[in-house]
């Protein structure tokens, strides 16, 4: 089995961890026009953003050719998914495959510009997380056809939230042009080497970041000195899946 991950704060790595062995991040295949993948399951692992299929991972499998005999996506979220599995059963690979299993795992939700980090650690203690993740494992291995139902409102909902905030990344367009840099960077270069999109650069002692940005936020909640913010944001506090390390998201 193989699993393809995307991952900012290291949530859905570490379902990824527990489902698999051969694991995989797609920015390792950000700057290859077309990957071919072969096993006889095939897993991607991922969040949901805006209540929808981010564009980073969308774009990544309308490129892809999976052959495979059994194809799963598993999304993780925080608040609310809607009709994000809908949207997701409906994208299509290069070779024309569709997802014959999709669920949720609930998780601590870490969207910065929105919700306050301490407050969401402690809500997401009652999310039985490594229970769902188990119950999900057994039926891939059973290889169970499934997708969750989304009421008629939750997917025109999801709908709109794609159409509004998760178009096709272009410039200008993401959380970048809202991203500072303050005077306690210490030019480590670890946001250089985590943004999945290359997005952020070095030049001597100065970090520049660019318009091309996934919306991951892994640069913001993954700096060491806490020197990169946002706007509007609700916690100063920062957040890595406890199972994570930095390394490991690199």
């Amino acid at each position: 089995m193989k699993i393809l991950y995307f991952s900012g704060t290291g949530n859905s790595l570490y379902v990824a961890k527990l489902l698999g062995e051969e694991i995989i991040p797609i920015k390792q295949y950000h700057t290859d026009p077309q990957p071919i993948f072969e096993d006889d399951v095939i897993g991607i692992i991922f969040p949901v953003y805006w209540i929808s299929v981010p564009v980073y991972v969308r774009q990544f499998l309308e490129k892809s050719t999976f052959h495979c005999d059994y194809l799963f996506g598993i999304m993780t979220y925080g608040d609310h998914h809607y009709g994000a599995s809908e949207l997701l059963f409906e994208v299509k690979t290069a070779n024309g495959r569709t997802f014959d299993y999709i669920n949720y795992v609930k998780m601590v939700e870490n969207y910065l510009p929105m919700y306050e980090m301490n407050r969401e650690i402690k809500k997401a203690q009652s999310y039985y997380t490594e229970a769902t993740i188990v119950t999900i494992r057994t039926e891939i291995a059973d290889r169970k056809i499934y997708r969750p139902k989304a009421s008629r409102f939750s997917q025109k909902l999801s709908k709109k939230m794609n159409q509004k905030h998760c178009q096709a990344i272009r410039e200008n367009e993401g959380e970048a042009r809202n991203l500072k840099i303050t005077n306690g960077c210490i030019s480590c270069g670890i946001c250089v080497q985590i943004c999945p999109m290359h997005n952020i650069s070095m030049n001597y002692r100065n970090v520049y970041i660019g318009m091309n940005c996934a919306d991951c936020l892994a640069c913001i909640q993954n700096c060491p000195k806490g020197a990169i913010h946002t706007a509007k944001e609700k916690s100063k506090a920062r957040y890595r899946n406890p199972n994570i390390s930095l390394q490991e998201l690199l």
